[in-house]
């Protein structure tokens, strides 16, 4: 009796680790068949959403527009920073600083009233911050596109994926298929 429950027992662990290795696998298949790429609407004001998008997206807790106080009560003091130059692209004087052992580089602007306010986000190396979609440094490019598919017109590049446009969104770079840095900004005048 006790070799028959034995037996019984033996069979089903084996039974029920198959399983799981089966509901694992197809876990991962899932989540692998859960993108589908949708087709690029050409209708779409792709100026406009990224302008919306660099307005309402952020990296950890940092987003566009944010006052330095704000910033470096979030992330510390600079590391390093530049003097503020005139640019002659905005006609506004900027300022770069550097943070978090040199993982993340944001651009600051002096407005027409003084205050001094966040116009460009990078992060990359191991930064640990994150967009508010959830994509960070090391994701995958198909992840990037399952999120921000709807924002990005020009899937076909390998190197670099824009959510809006150079003038206004958000810019994720690549190497070897997985995000090297992310940019909330506008890459162009």
């Amino acid at each position: 009796m006790k070799k028959l429950f034995f037996c019984f027992f033996v069979l089903i662990i084996s039974i029920s680790c198959e399983q799981n290795q089966s509901t694992n696998k197809e876990q991962s298949e899932v989540i692998e068949e859960d993108f589908v790429e949708v087709p690029v609407d050409e209708t779409k004001d792709f100026d406009q959403l990224g302008f919306d998008l660099m307005e309402s997206e952020t990296i950890g807790k940092l987003q566009f527009d944010m006052p330095l106080a704000a910033i470096e009560t979030e992330v510390g003091a600079a590391e390093e920073k530049t003097e503020f130059e005139l640019w002659g692209a905005d006609d506004f004087e900027h300022q770069t600083r550097i943070y978090q052992n040199n993982t993340l580089e944001i651009d600051y602007i002096k407005t027409e009233d003084d205050e001094i306010v966040c116009n460009m986000i990078t992060i990359y190396g191991d930064n640990e911050l994150k967009t508010s979609r959830g994509i960070g440094i090391g994701d995958s490019r198909n992840a990037v596109l399952k999120v921000y598919q709807q924002e990005i017109y020009d899937r076909d590049n390998e190197t670099a994926l824009i959510a809006g446009t150079i003038y206004g969104g958000v810019i994720f770079t690549f190497e070897n298929d997985k995000v090297k840095s992310i940019f909330i900004g506008a890459g162009a005048e």
